[in-house]
């Protein structure tokens, strides 16, 4: 059984952890950090003209739009093409950003879209107790998993899920409530903030 395997191991999880932090970040990660970097200044946004709200929203993906519609989730547009959604969460009084992304990538057959969700971000690189305790979360999950962007001299931790592009909006529903909670209680968890 895998999971046995791998908990008897912790050396094995670190190892893992310190490799994952030295591989390069790919092109996809950028996004993720502006998005990670946005979600933190979300307080502080400046207004936006409307006719640059029409543009963002016009060039965003409207398979997306017409799914948060129809949820009646209110939304903005970022500079990335993606969807922003902000909730509070009634039982704890905090606020959780979420991401939908316009962009999609293709596996196969299948055109993927990803929904994010930043919990936290450190100072430099992220410590190994840090990473060794995400990993052990991503076992758990069913459905997404941890990941961490480095942008400058900070690093976000970020949950993400991976959803057919074309979902319908109770799988998209599903999904932004994945990365909400999982993030939210990550967040509190390892920082007692409500930055993101």
């Amino acid at each position: 059984m895998i999971r046995s395997r791998f908990a008897a191991r912790p050396a094995l999880l670190l190892a893992l952890a310190t490799a994952a932090a030295a591989l390069p970040p790919v092109a996809p990660r950028a996004a993720a950090a502006q998005e990670a970097q946005q979600a933190q200044q979300q307080s502080e946004q400046v207004q936006v003209k409307p006719e640059e709200a029409a543009e963002k929203q016009a060039a965003a993906d409207p398979r997306v739009k017409a799914a948060l519609e129809k949820l009646k989730y209110a939304f903005t547009v970022n500079a990335n093409k993606a969807y922003v959604l902000t909730f509070t969460l009634k039982d704890q009084k905090r606020t959780q950003a979420v991401f939908v992304n316009s962009s999609t990538e293709k596996y196969g057959p299948v055109e993927v879209r990803e929904v994010t969700s930043t919990a936290y971000k450190v100072k430099g690189k992220i410590a190994a107790d840090q990473a060794q305790r995400l990993l052990a979360d991503n076992d758990r999950r069913k459905w997404g998993a941890w990941r961490t962007v480095e942008d400058g001299d900070a690093t976000f931790v970020i949950y993400a899920v991976q959803l057919p592009a074309d979902a319908d909006a109770e799988t998209l529903d599903n999904a932004i409530d994945a990365v909400m909670f999982t993030a939210d209680a990550m967040e509190n968890e390892m920082t007692k903030a409500d930055d993101f």
